[in-house]
């Protein structure tokens, strides 16, 4: 039962980030608050032991915001670039090959080939 309980969890947080991807996506939302959501995540990541659904997220998220959110930050001329944010952030996970898990590094290599082909999936 417990498993079931984590496993619904995950799949509803999973969800929220999701729909706040697809808010941003149409404009309700502002670029600080999905890079507020972003660098939560990644906070989350790097300073817990339990960071599979937080990857997860990320690997959820970044792929519907990205087309989007390189563009609107070059064009704002944000102090800091999607590459620094986000990419460079992505490549120090998938680098640790002690603390990552190697699924969870190969999910995140999916979203980095993803933003080198323009967001175009070859699926």
């Amino acid at each position: 039962d417990e498993f079931c309980d984590n496993n619904k969890l995950k799949k509803k947080l999973i969800g929220i980030f999701i729909f706040v991807a697809h808010l941003y996506v149409q404009g309700i939302i502002s670029n600080e608050i999905i890079l507020k959501y972003i660098e939560s995540l990644f906070t989350s990541i790097y300073n817990s032991k339990e960071y599979e659904v937080e990857i997860y997220c990320v690997c959820e998220l970044v792929p519907i915001v990205g087309k989007k959110l390189e563009k609107d930050l070059l064009e704002d001329d944000f102090s800091e670039d999607f590459n620094t944010i986000i990419i460079d952030k992505l490549k120090k996970i998938t680098q640790d090959k002690q603390r990552y898990k190697a699924k969870h590094r190969f999910l995140i290599l999916n979203v980095l080939d993803l933003q080198k082909n323009n967001w175009i999936s070859k699926r």
